[in-house]
């Protein structure tokens, strides 16, 4: 899959409230060590490459020809990510599993709390605090 390119901008009242504006990547990774009698429990993950922080959902089957289109909100330090979908050809692909993926390009100092959410869902699935130094 491509990799795409979002830069995540704040609004002026989130930038006056001292919110940093962040540089987020997506892309859409491929599972690894899958193998087809196991069942893996989707999972939220978080890894660090270099000065980026990494966070994606592990195990997520959706059609092969399905590409992740997240959408993000900020408010001051809570990021929120709202996993959807998009399937042009739907229905011609095949269930295949992925890694859609959130990179926050190298961040400045500082607590942040992300929540991720699946689609219009209430409740996060997940969440974790990170603090970068």
């Amino acid at each position: 899959m491509r990799p795409t390119v979002l830069l995540f901008a704040a609004c002026a009242p989130l930038v006056a409230c001292g919110a940093k504006t962040l540089d987020i990547s997506v892309e859409q990774r491929g599972c690894e060590g899958l193998s087809e009698d196991q069942s893996e429990q989707s999972a939220l993950v978080q890894t660090k490459e270099g000065n980026n922080y990494v966070f994606y959902r592990d195990w997520v089957f959706v059609s092969s020809t399905a590409e992740f289109d997240p959408e993000f909100s900020q408010d001051k330090n809570d990021i929120e990510i709202r996993e959807y979908w998009s399937d042009e050809a739907e229905g011609e692909g095949v269930e295949t599993c992925f890694r859609p993926t959130i990179i926050i390009n190298d961040p400045e100092p500082g607590k942040f709390t992300l929540f991720w959410y699946v689609g219009d869902e209430s409740t996060p699935f997940d969440n974790m605090q990170i603090e970068v130094e």
